[in-house]
């Protein structure tokens, strides 16, 4: 880490002393230092000046660090809500509006960002076929309680899961899955890389053709989320096979199994939503109207207030509404001519007007909202045209007539430019609109499950469930957060000792990885020592098998993660594990024979287990482990003998008995002999 020179090293009285010094070396003639005396008044003057340039440039402001961290191409974390998925239980087809608000038990708001049609098709059978036969699962599939694995517990390939469904749901369909996730080991966030972890292709129809588009969030059945298929052609009933019930059949076959653990699903729904935890207080719908009618379909524009612009040349121009209806699924405002509108719709108690009372550059002004801005879009009259200003993250970045603001969220401040780093607004009454306006708690929405009390619109909206917790609300970052985070960040970025290789190697996104070893100079395809500029990253996988190897989609995942960090003289190479079987002589004595035989066979396993072992990789078997982990076994008085041995091409026997294994392999469970003599 690099150390910053401390600028501010000397006093007030220092800086006087060491200029009398100099005074005195270079004017011998100057020799009246009182207090009275102008000269040293002077002295005395630029010393307090230099003491004050030294305590600023010792300082960094607040300004500064973002500076510095816009060099990076970082700045602070803006709050962000928390989501959560709701389903519905609702057999009649219902449209639920964008916007609409639910509520949960601590009166928390989340809406939807979009509108989406809930009822209808429901899911009628659930069949799979793993290998062994086909199994149905109907009534589990009433309960939403699966627990199953959808390809068996080895993950067979060509292994299938059926889901019938009452009449076909076209031309789109959506499912939520539930992935078990309470693993040992936590599977890193997947990010920006869409690969899946395995390949599965969804068919349909009684021919199970191909569906044309697929877009799969869970990334194979790896990870919570939503599967969308998009269907092109008819979607007839069918029976798959004899004891298999007539539906309309939707199946997802394993074309390609993964590396790590098998997927188990918890459960599964057609009806569902994205709820994001957000008040929305203004909102702008803007159309083209040819028949006299401006039609709003958002919950805000069918129960909110209106304000009706029109546009001109320049800007927008206010209307007064002469004729508004409203429906339950919409508003319609009447309109005189044919052209482009705007229609703004306020939350009702909502004050959505600021004064900016005076032109003066830096103007700042208080919104009345709680919590953070999720978004926020501005109007501002000037001479009867209200113009749109657009939102920047730094004024100073603005020209002089750029209709910009910005956010100070120390102060919770809309701040304008001041003509030099973005225009200043005109003075006026009343003459700055908060368009669009949505409010987050933040961290505060991240609600346990099953927390969603009902809509808060009317009786009319089916009340939804919200099966897993929210996540993903976090608050304003604060600037020392940030230095952390960039520090991890960079920490986390550049691959030079062996320990930074195999922490980037572990943090692979998408990736569930039980060890990394990072061997410098080593080549294990033809076991070349002391090879220049090679760094070899032995990665095992965490899964279900007894030996785990990863595939060749995580040893380019993790190559391109790393190469992201390596040094530009390093080649890195990422390696699966060679499995080396350890064979086990054991001679003991025990007081009571009983279950001794199998308590030590168990502790050998146990310790000799590639993923639940003690043992990493390249790791030797030492005899006196052995001893010690067999003398642990209950019943076993004494260890007289221990041999241990291993296949010659894959392993070294020393003169102490160990077993020596290649640096990038792991000990596995061989043959065991296990002789046991009652005392």
């Amino acid at each position: 880490m690099i150390r910053l020179p401390n600028l501010d090293d000397q006093t007030y009285e220092d800086i006087v002393e060491t200029a009398r010094r100099r005074v005195i070396q270079y004017f011998p003639e100057w020799t009246n230092f009182n207090p009275s005396d102008p000269g040293l008044t002077i002295i005395e003057l630029f010393a307090w000046l230099k003491e004050m340039q030294q305590y600023h440039l010792n300082r960094m402001t607040r300004d500064g660090i973002l500076a510095c961290l816009r060099l990076l191409g970082l700045s602070p974390l803006k709050a962000a809500p928390a989501e959560l998925t709701a389903v519905f239980r609702q057999e009649e087809p219902f449209r639920i509006t964008a916007g609409c608000p639910f509520v949960t038990d601590d009166g928390l708001l989340f809406e939807t960002y979009a509108p989406v049609t809930v009822g209808g098709a429901s899911i009628s059978a659930v069949w799979i076929d793993a290998g062994g036969g086909l199994d149905g699962l109907s009534g589990a599939v009433n309960n939403q309680e699966l627990a199953i694995e959808p390809f068996g517990p080895d993950e067979r390939e060509g292994a299938c899961l059926y889901i019938g469904f009452s009449e076909p749901v076209m031309p789109e369909l959506r499912l939520y899955f539930e992935i078990y996730n309470a693993y040992a080991i936590a599977r890193t966030p997947f990010g920006d890389d869409l690969e899946p972890a395995r390949d599965i292709e969804w068919e349909y129809g009684p021919d199970f053709c191909s569906v044309a588009a697929v877009a799969d969030m869970t990334r194979g059945f790896s990870v919570s989320g939503d599967v969308t298929i998009k269907i092109d052609g008819e979607w007839p009933a069918s029976k798959p096979a004899q004891e298999m019930p007539e539906c309309c059949w939707l199946r997802a076959r394993l074309k390609r199994r993964g590396a790590e653990e098998s997927p188990r699903i918890m459960s599964f729904f057609k009806d569902f939503t994205t709820l994001y935890q957000i008040e929305t207080l203004s909102c702008v719908t803007a159309a083209s109207v040819e028949n006299g009618i401006l039609t709003l379909e958002d919950h805000l524009g069918i129960h909110g207030e209106h304000i009706l612009f029109a546009a001109m040349q320049d800007g927008w121009k206010h209307l007064p509404i002469a004729d508004e209806r409203r429906f339950e699924d919409r508003a319609e405002i009447s309109v005189e001519n044919s052209g482009q509108y705007r229609a703004v719709s306020i939350k009702s108690g909502f004050n959505a007007f600021l004064s900016t009372e005076t032109n003066l550059p830096g103007i700042r002004l208080v919104p009345p909202v709680p919590g953070y801005f999720e978004k926020i879009e501005l109007m501002i009259e000037d001479g009867g045209i209200w113009r749109d200003w657009e939102y920047t993250e730094q004024l100073h970045t603005a020209g002089p007539h750029d209709r910009v603001f910005s956010f100070d969220e120390a102060s919770g401040s809309l701040l304008f430019g001041d003509n030099e780093h973005g225009a200043c607004p005109p003075a006026g009454l009343d003459n700055v609109l908060i368009a669009a306006c949505r409010v987050t708690g933040g961290a505060e929405g991240n609600v346990l499950s099953h927390t969603l009390a009902g809509a808060q619109a009317d009786g009319k909206v089916p009340i939804p469930d919200n099966i897993m917790a929210a996540e993903g609300g976090r608050d304003a970052e604060k600037i020392e957060g940030t230095l952390r985070r960039v520090s991890e960040l960079l920490s986390a970025r550049n691959c030079v000792t062996r320990e930074d290789y195999e922490k980037a190697a572990v943090a692979t996104p998408g990736t569930r990885i039980l060890k990394a070893r990072a061997i410098e100079g080593y080549d294990p395809k033809t076991g070349g020592m002391n090879i220049p500029a090679l760094v070899t990253v032995v990665i095992q996988p965490y899964g279900s098998s007894e030996r785990p190897l990863p595939d060749e989609r995580m040893l380019r995942r993790v190559m391109r993660h790393l190469e992201k960090g390596r040094l530009l003289t390093a080649r890195v190479e990422v390696a699966p594990p060679e499995y080396v079987p350890v064979s086990v002589r054991v001679d003991a004595i025990c007081a009571e024979s009983g279950t001794a035989t199998m308590n030590v066979r168990e502790s050998l396993l146990r310790f000799l287990s590639p993923v639940d072992g003690a043992l990493g990789i390249g790791e030797p078997v030492l005899v006196s482990d052995i001893a010690a982990a067999i003398a642990k076994c209950a019943g076993i008085s004494h260890v007289s003998g221990v041999m241990l041995s291993a296949p010659s091409n894959a392993a070294v026997i020393d003169r102490s008995g160990n077993v020596e294994l290649p640096r990038h392999a792991i000990a596995c469970p061989g043959e065991f002999d296990i002789n046991i003599v009652e005392s």
